[in-house]
């Protein structure tokens, strides 16, 4: 148990002086002067869902990595994010690809074939990319727009509706997503 420990502290120990020697290096950029931030994030489909926390650290000056936990129309989300960022002094253009996972429910009008709609709901666990614009300023206010796609790889959807859902074929669960954070960076 104490080497596991050792290695645990030694790699946090090496990371807390990574990020100080980057802080003293390259004054430049506000996105390597603070290498934390933490959002607020309101979306549509989003893989956080509409609202959500996101936890976003630099692991080196371009590869950042989130993880985050919302609420969708149905009930809680969970993604872990990779991206790229390119910045300059105070923006940035971000792009980046995850996984998420939250129940979902999917209403499949039918037309005319059928008396109303098709509703399935279960877990699904999303692949999604995503496109970004951030600009930080020197207090650590950080805003982010962004559009994504999101794509079901894998669910456990199952038919809710009182009548069935044998006429509809069940669709492919594919979104496109735009949303927008507000985060503090230290």
């Amino acid at each position: 148990m104490l080497v596991p420990s050792f290695r645990l502290a030694a790699v946090v120990a090496l990371l807390l002086v990574a990020r100080q020697a980057r802080a003293q290096g390259d004054e430049t950029s506000l996105f390597r002067a603070s290498s934390t931030t933490l959002f607020a994030q309101l979306g549509l489909g989003t893989p956080l869902g509409y609202a959500g926390a996101e936890l976003e650290q630099s692991v080196i000056s371009s590869l950042v990595l989130s993880v985050g936990a919302g609420m969708g129309a149905v009930g809680p989300q969970v993604a872990f994010m990779p991206r790229i960022r390119v910045a300059g002094a105070t923006s940035a253009l971000v792009l980046g690809a995850g996984v998420s996972y939250g129940k979902y429910r999917d209403d499949v009008v039918c037309g005319p074939l059928c008396d109303g709609s098709d509703v399935r709901e279960g877990k699904v666990v999303w692949l999604n990319v995503e496109a970004a614009v951030e600009h930080r300023w020197t207090n650590g206010l950080t805003l982010r727009g962004f559009i994504g796609g999101g794509h079901g790889v894998s669910s456990t959807m199952v038919c809710v509706s009182r009548g069935g859902c044998g006429q509809a074929a069940p669709r492919a669960l594919t979104l496109v997503y735009p949303g927008g954070a507000i985060g503090w960076s230290f």
